[in-house]
């Protein structure tokens, strides 16, 4: 499985940038979803603060960006345009 945030801009709804997650951290993401099976993790969700600072962590890297929303996105795909890797 594949994760991906993307950061999306409050006014226009245009998405601004889309950040791999590394599939090494599947389990931690799924254990801070709150997922209960794999197939939770093929949907989209908005994120709570909370969950987008524990991703930056993980990331070790900031994403939290001016006016914008983020959405944890999961893929049996790998789709890497447009990608930032960290």
């Amino acid at each position: 499985m594949y994760h991906s945030v993307f950061i999306v801009d409050k006014l226009t709804e245009e998405v601004l940038s889309k950040v791999l997650i590394p599939a090494m951290y599947a389990a931690q993401v799924k254990a801070l979803m709150g997922w209960t099976s794999d197939e939770d993790a093929v949907y989209d969700y908005a994120l709570l603060p909370s969950q987008l600072q524990a991703i930056e962590q993980l990331l070790e890297r900031t994403l939290e960006t001016p006016n914008c929303i983020y959405y944890l996105s999961g893929s049996e795909i790998r789709d890497e345009v447009n990608e930032v890797f960290c």
